[in-house]
């Protein structure tokens, strides 16, 4: 434990850190400071709290969650490490981390489901907002999928 003297501690701070943002403030007292000690106070002592990861850190801890995630559901089914039959295919995603399950079988043998559009509306909304589809090369993916023979120009409302 430090004296306020021997840290060169100043109240209030004179500078940009103050101890609220310190690793050893334990709001109200300090970990190795002895007396009281204030969130606008300072010392040479000063070491940023780092709470914050990293797009990557962040990515990483997602990814194992996922990955424990599918190992609990494998734990459960007559297939381990393969997930459902017909569903058998895991990715984990770069961007996100995430692991993803790649749909085959029931959607049509392919990522889109046949006829992915409901109506003309809505494929006139998802052309005015491509972003909103996972871009132009994925709303083309649907494009392609769509019969736009049998599509109805809008959906009822259900009841």
């Amino acid at each position: 434990m430090y004296t306020k003297s021997e840290v060169n501690f100043e109240s209030p701070a004179t500078g940009m850190d103050h101890c609220s943002a310190c690793k050893h403030y334990l709001g109200g007292r300090c970990e190795i400071v002895s007396g009281v000690v204030l969130p606008g106070d300072w010392c040479n002592k000063f070491e940023k709290e780092t709470m914050m990861l990293t797009a990557g850190e962040f990515n990483a801890q997602e990814s194992k969650k996922a990955e424990a995630a599918r190992k609990k559901a494998d734990a459960r089914t007559n297939y381990p490490n393969q997930g459902i039959k017909e569903h058998a295919l895991h990715i984990t995603s770069r961007t996100t981390g995430k692991s993803v399950e790649v749909c085959f079988g029931p959607n049509g043998g392919g990522l889109v489901p046949a006829n992915p559009f409901a109506s003309l509306a809505q494929a006139r909304f998802a052309h005015a907002n491509p972003e909103k589809f996972g871009g132009k090369t994925a709303l083309d993916e649907w494009d392609k999928s769509t019969n736009f023979k049998k599509l109805p120009k809008k959906v009822k409302k259900s009841k």
